[in-house]
């Protein structure tokens, strides 16, 4: 093992040590951050092809910009015997639920849970030769899954990899999965007596990975989930950073490891760094539906989750039975799609009074101007009074999930949060002439869906591209002295807003169907940055 030693400031010693890291070991960090849907958070394992199809159906007509269907566990009929399908689930096989999700256009992508097997499987019960042993003996067991006992695979054993090369071939070549989820692989790295007793734990887990991607190829990608992190290095496309979430805010116990919210985004900030440096981010699913929908989460809790995996640029899964999810709510989806490409940087990192982190930052800047969104993160049950500090200079303050508009701040702006609340702050320097202040269409506020932006004397052109439809509206201010505002969206007259948010601050209100071009006339001599 190497050792680095370096000293600075410490949000850059993590990503500098994630750089020199990934390097060093080859780090795979060309996938995209993809979106997408997981039957897991909804149907916990007992979702079948009627269910996927359904779903499939609602993407289709609500037309979610998706790349990925993911089909979590529950299709097998043990851990370990991952080729014996359920056909009360899918009468016609794993193959045909893959090409079902491909042509509805996504790519389709799988879960198992490859280094073990269930105690009674009959991969197991025909294939003894293949379980660690501990020294007496015994099959080293490593997790329970269902209340069943789960055993350890010996990875440095000959006919396991083999297995494991058969097993993936199948799925990635003839099922034809594209992306595969390997959760508690931790299993792979267990201890015990290995075949090869040279190996060390550390070694027996990359032979098995390697065996994997050996399988399946270069061009198809590995999530791993519940994985050594370090340890996986080079050879997994994605990882999961934190615990599950879950449909609970907080775990039930007091087990920092156990599913929740709140500990699964404290690790996707924390481990934010780690994004496009060691491989891609998984931050773990967003849950959209409202409470009592098989979940126990807030309007609040759900937009805080949303908000944390959007702003750290990671993979956004959707894990909601989304026959079920009411419009606002997939509205709110829309919002935080697609990925962005970018990394929010906590502010108070390390701060001896905020673990995690309660404010993220990310600055963007296109040509046509600057802007900073800012994301205020109350983790108390209480409601708390937080303060955001500015930078030098006056702003217009936007707050995109409660669309309101709050004025003019310089220094700072304080805050009242209700518990687990996020006020999503949209800064803009103020100018002396009009200028955008905000846009609805997506978490970042004009990044990623303002492609082109272009000025005149009275009237401001800007070019729009999204992919699916949704509603929303770009929010300008405006000098005292403005005398009319007309507006056209695809070159139709539409009405401005004047007044509703502000006095001086209007609004143009449309639907963003793939693409729209808006223009707005005011009367004024010049316009400004935004």
């Amino acid at each position: 093992e190497k050792v680095w030693i370096a000293r600075g400031e410490p949000l850059t010693l993590m990503e500098a040590y994630a750089t020199r890291l990934g390097g060093e070991m080859h780090a795979r960090t060309e996938m995209r951050a993809l979106s997408g849907w997981c039957s897991w958070y909804y149907y916990f394992g007992e979702n079948d092809q009627v269910d996927l199809e359904a779903n499939l159906a609602r993407m289709r007509d609500e037309r979610l910009p998706f790349d990925l269907i993911l089909l979590d566990d529950g299709y097998q009929t043990s851990i370990g015997d991952w080729t014996d399908i359920r056909a009360d689930k899918f009468p016609k096989g794993m193959r045909a639920a893959a090409e079902t999700i491909r042509a509805a256009g996504f790519i389709p992508g799988i879960w198992l849970a490859p280094f073990g097997a269930r105690h009674d499987s009959r991969l197991a019960t025909e294939h003894p030769q293949f379980l660690l042993r501990d020294a007496e003996g015994q099959p080293v067991q490593v997790w329970t899954h269902w209340y069943e006992m789960i055993h350890a695979l010996d990875l440095t054993h000959p006919g396991v990899l083999d297995y494991l090369r058969e097993l993936f071939h199948t799925v990635a070549h003839v099922w034809g999965f594209d992306l595969m989820k390997l959760d508690f692989i931790y299993a792979g790295a267990a201890a015990g007596v290995h075949h090869d007793r040279t190996a060390t734990r550390a070694q027996a887990y990359r032979r098995g990975l390697a065996a994997i991607r050996e399988a399946i190829g270069e061009q198809k990608w590995i999530l791993g989930c519940g994985a050594p992190q370090a340890t996986s290095v080079g050879l997994v496309d994605a990882m999961r950073i934190g615990q599950d979430v879950s449909i609970m805010w907080k775990a039930l116990d007091a087990n920092p490891s156990a599913p929740s919210v709140f500990h699964a985004l404290r690790n996707s900030i924390l481990r934010a760094p780690f994004h496009r440096k060691l491989w891609v981010n998984d931050p773990d699913c967003v849950i959209l539906r409202t409470r009592g929908n098989a979940s126990l989460l807030s309007t609040n809790e759900v937009r805080t989750l949303a908000t944390v995996v959007a702003l750290t640029g990671e993979i956004i899964l959707d894990s909601d039975n989304l026959a079920t999810v009411a419009p606002a709510r997939v509205d709110d989806l829309r919002r935080i799609l697609p990925p962005l490409d970018r990394v929010a940087r906590p502010r108070d990192l390390f701060a001896p009074d905020s673990l995690p982190p309660a404010q993220l930052e990310i600055n963007f800047q296109r040509e046509w101007g600057e802007w900073r969104v800012l994301a205020a993160i109350n983790w108390s049950a209480r409601t708390r009074e937080l303060t955001v500090e500015l930078p030098a200079g006056e702003f217009h303050v936007y707050d995109f999930w409660s669309a309101k508009y709050l004025g003019i701040h310089s220094r700072q702006i304080s805050l009242s949060q209700a518990p687990h609340a996020t006020a999503l702050l949209v800064v803009t320097r103020v100018s002396q002439d009009s200028q955008l202040i905000a846009s609805t269409f997506h978490i970042s506020s004009g990044y990623a869906e303002i492609k082109n932006f272009a000025r005149g004397a009275e009237n401001v052109r800007i070019e729009l591209e999204k992919a699916g439809r949704q509603r929303g509206e770009l929010v300008f201010a405006i000098p005292r002295e403005w005398r009319n505002a007309n507006a056209r969206v695809n070159g139709r007259r539409v009405k401005v807003r004047a007044g509703a948010l502000a006095k001086n601050v209007i609004a143009v209100r449309f639907t963003l169907d793939e693409r729209a071009v808006v223009e707005l006339e005011v009367k004024r001599p010049s316009w400004g940055a935004i």
